[in-house]
């Protein structure tokens, strides 16, 4: 039996054993260029944090795109704009109205002025405003019903994620807790400069909960299924260089210019943790299941590239690519965390099939110990190398290490006389031979789960049952409604997600989101901008969009018009005081103000203006979007009047912003699914050399999708868990628009991982001369437990995210988690054999090429 483990003639030329050989001698310099990557790592990689972005710009050539570049060619100082809010409330429902408040909102005024020059670009709140002498109805609107709450809002002249919004929000908000002591009275600073700030430092949050909670939790399921602490080290080195070299690698487009999306590293940290633990239980299992059948350490090495290794490079090549294929979303937020998915999965894979088993070559003596019983337990049986053992050892790894060595030569010069007789034996083919010692025992759960699963009509009816189950799911799947809501994405309970709930409660969410519809006129000869005809066509489309429904606009500001005010100012005044550029005495200040308006409203070229528009209710939910929709239909048939001839009109803002690159995520979201799936097809075609394989694969994972996009739909927007009063769980009212875009590659990578590894299993046998059938049954018997802990265990490494603060986090990682687990322990622990068993033979058409060890042609290429 021991002589089995040396290598035959056409094995001694396989491309793991040469692979092997070549690590034999390259194995200091690969230890040595990863000490050298991981040193660089250390040092670079956490540099990425203080390079993320967080910009989200509608793609080229949409109509948000072509409306920003209109206004920022008319009013290009005014092109790039955001707003900071600072809410204040009184908790005993009293006027705020008092002399505190007044004190603290010019203190604001002036911290926020002496900044940085030019940074504010107005700054309006109800004392501001009035010590201004504006009429009472320009800042009374700015105050509640009752006088138990206001807000300043501060225009800043950068964009929306600029680093200097970002800092000023800071510096802001540490004014506010130390200037404000009246604990009666809340102040809080809410706009999207200030939630980028508690977004990210979340995020950080976010990848401490992985590191600490969730990566120690997946680890020591690891080592229960491997029963070895050595063993163990490699994929802690594989997630800390991998984690890290990915960082370093992403930060450098980074530093380059490449916008990296702040939750971006969350993503990549989770799937080096996972792909790791992954990769390492696939290969490390494979490695120990030889060392226990006495196989000699160079050898079980081979074997276990031969075999897991060849799961991992095509699940990995597969994985990178599926994420590649993100980038076809023409949004940066997208696209960066398909990039930053795929240097994490291709860094991890390096990692395992280089440094790994050069790591097991250079360290033999250490972690071969793991055939050994872990801790003494008796989990395992130690086992006993005889000297016949021993010599077969010594023999295979001569023979690894130089090819013409024949390996009876070697049983002959090394073997114990007494032992001799062994080598007689025939040894045609490495796959005869092994059959008794790979193939599982006759006995077990997943043996006796293989066998039913390949008994008529039992497969059938599994496979209609399971088919039946996932099509309810799948209704939920078309109808989900999208949403961009800074609610999903802002951290719950944190004091500006409060803040930004009760300011929509109360004032509406327009001071922070306003909208603004650029007019332009190609006759500025016959329509002036500053003439009654001019004001005319505004107030048309004023009242056209008013009228939208059932939420009519609270606020419009224009050159001669201002709702809050109430007023409407005519051509002839702002004439008059154009020939008085400025007035000090206080007969005429008016025109001061009428001056800067008109500045601030008509461009140079005076052949622009345009109007700031507000609605209550928030533009990224799915009510802004219809209400958005509505408006530019209103737009087109205004264009479309004689009157109109004459203008040009679009409207720009966060909410078309966003609708339309969400719009064009999910029109390009249909060809990154194809070249996905073509992908897969191919990927699998080339290395299984059957169609039906690919097909199958491609099946089964949509089923996969199907349920968990379904159940995503059902928990968070129809809120079938909320019961379970756990935030992670809860519902929003709607489906974060970006999860159902990035999870699709990964769920699709993680199927087919382990589609492969339990495939190239039922191969091995089948290769040596099992039926269809029996080959499933062994196959299934083998890799079960490690497909379903594999399984475990990328759950658990997603499930952190599942008590983020950040609702856009927890969806993510329900995709995960719940995909994952329905496919390892649904999908290919029970529909893919069962599946398989009734193709049949079928499975394998067409084949080529021929396999000495059973008469068949090979399916497999190893």
């Amino acid at each position: 039996m021991l002589g089995q483990t040396l290598l035959t003639k056409s094995e001694s030329n396989s491309l793991s054993t040469r692979y092997v050989r070549f690590l034999l001698r390259a194995r200091f310099f690969i230890i040595g260029f990863w000490v050298i990557f991981f040193g660089l790592s250390l040092y670079f990689g956490p540099q990425l944090l203080s390079n993320l972005s967080n910009a989200f710009d509608p793609p080229s050539g949409t109509r948000a795109n072509e409306a920003n570049k209109d206004f920022a060619a008319a009013f290009p100082s005014q092109a790039s704009q955001s707003f900071l809010l600072v809410f204040i409330e009184s908790l005993k429902h009293q006027s705020i109205l008092t002399s505190a408040t007044a004190n603290f909102d010019f203190a604001l005024y002036a911290k926020a002025q002496s900044y940085r020059a030019g940074l504010i670009g107005t700054y309006a709140s109800y004392y501001t405003l009035q010590s201004a002498n504006l009429p009472p109805q320009a800042y009374v609107g700015m105050v509640s019903a009752d006088n138990s709450s206001t807000y300043i809002q501060i225009v800043l002249n950068c964009g929306m994620t600029d680093t200097v919004g970002m800092d000023l929000a800071t510096e802001l908000d540490d004014f506010i807790h130390s200037n404000w002591t009246d604990s009666s009275v809340e102040v809080t600073l809410s706009g999207v400069p200030a939630f980028t700030v508690s977004i990210e430092a979340d995020a950080k949050h976010d990848m401490e909960l992985v590191d600490g909670i969730a990566m120690p939790i997946a680890l020591i399921v690891l080592m229960f299924i491997l029963r070895s602490w050595r063993l163990l080290v490699l994929p802690l080195l594989s997630i800390f260089i991998g984690a890290l070299g990915s960082f370093m690698i992403i930060d450098w487009a980074a530093i380059s210019g490449y916008d990296v999306f702040s939750t971006t590293p969350n993503l990549m940290m989770t799937l080096c943790v996972a792909m790791s633990i992954d990769y390492s239980l696939f290969l490390l299992a494979r490695y120990r299941e030889e060392l226990r059948q006495d196989t000699p350490d160079d050898s079980a090495v081979s074997q276990m590239l031969r075999y897991a290794g060849h799961t991992v490079i095509v699940s990995g090549a597969t994985l990178s690519l599926c994420f590649l294929g993100l980038l076809f979303i023409p949004l940066n937020l997208v696209s960066s965390l398909g990039l930053g998915c795929a240097i994490s999965v291709s860094v991890t894979l390096l990692i395992n099939i280089t440094l790994v088993p050069a790591l097991l070559l250079t360290f033999r003596g250490f972690f071969s110990a793991s055939r050994e019983a872990m801790w003494g337990l008796g989990w395992l049986e130690p086992a006993v190398r005889t000297p016949r053992a021993r010599a077969v050892s010594v023999a295979a790894t001569e023979q690894l290490r130089d090819p013409s060595i024949q390996y009876k030569e070697l049983l002959e010069t090394t073997a114990p006389p007494t032992d001799r007789r062994v080598s007689d034996a025939p040894v045609p083919c490495l796959g005869e031979v092994r059959d008794d010692i790979l193939l599982p025992h006759k006995s077990g759960m997943w043996y006796t789960l293989g066998r039913v699963l390949m008994k008529w009509p039992w497969n059938l009816l599994l496979v209609i049952i399971i088919v039946a189950v996932v099509i309810p799911f799948s209704f939920y799947v078309f109808s989900a409604t999208l949403s961009d809501s800074m609610l999903i994405n802002l951290p719950r309970g944190a004091p500006s997600t409060v803040a930004w709930g009760r300011l929509g409660e109360v004032f509406g969410y327009g001071p922070v989101f306003p909208f603004q519809l650029l007019v332009r006129t190609t006759d500025p000869a016959t329509f002036p901008v500053v003439s009654n005809q001019f004001a005319l066509r505004i107030k048309a489309i004023i009242d056209n969009l008013s009228n939208l429904t059932d939420t009519p606009l609270s606020v419009f500001q224009a050159l001669m018009f201002n709702s809050q005010a109430n007023t409407t100012i005519p051509a002839a005044v702002f004439q008059q005081c154009a020939q008085v550029p400025w007035c000090p005495t206080p007969d005429c200040q008016s025109c001061n103000g009428l001056n800067s308006a008109r500045k601030m409203f008509v461009n140079p070229k005076n052949d622009s203006t345009f109007v700031v528009l507000q609605r209550r209710p928030d533009p990224l939910q799915p009510a802004g979007r219809v209400w958005i929709e509505q408006a530019l239909k209103q737009i087109d048939a205004l264009q479309a009047r004689p009157d109109f001839a004459a203008f040009r009109l679009s409207l720009r803002g966060p909410g078309p912003d966003a609708w339309d690159a969400i719009g064009q995520a999910y029109h390009d979201l249909p060809i990154m699914v194809t070249i996905t799936l073509a992908t897969v097809l191919l990927l699998m075609t080339l290395t299984f050399r059957s169609l039906l394989i690919p097909l199958r694969a491609v099946i089964t994972i949509g089923l996969t999708l199907l349920w968990v996009y379904g159940l995503t739909d059902m928990v968070y927007e129809h809120g079938i868990f909320d019961w379970m009063h756990f935030g992670g769980l809860h519902s929003m009212g709607a489906l974060s628009w970006l999860p159902p875009i990035c999870s699709f590659s990964i769920i699709v990578g993680i199927g087919l991982d382990y589609d492969i590894f339990l495939l190239v299993r039922i191969l091995e046998y089948y290769d040596k001369g099992m039926s269809t059938k029996e080959a499933i049954v062994s196959g299934l018997a083998k890799t079960g437990n490690i497909i379903t802990a594999a399984g475990i265990i990328m759950a658990i490494a997603f499930s952190g995210l599942l008590f983020s603060q950040i609702g856009l986090a927890n969806v993510l990682a329900f995709y995960m988690v719940f995909a994952v687990l329905f496919d390892t322990f649904v999908v290919r622990s029970i529909l893919v054999p069962a599946m398989m068993s009734l193709l049949g033979g079928a499975n394998w058409w067409p084949r080529f090429g021929f396999s000495v060890c059973s008469g068949r042609k090979p399916t497999l290429s190893l």
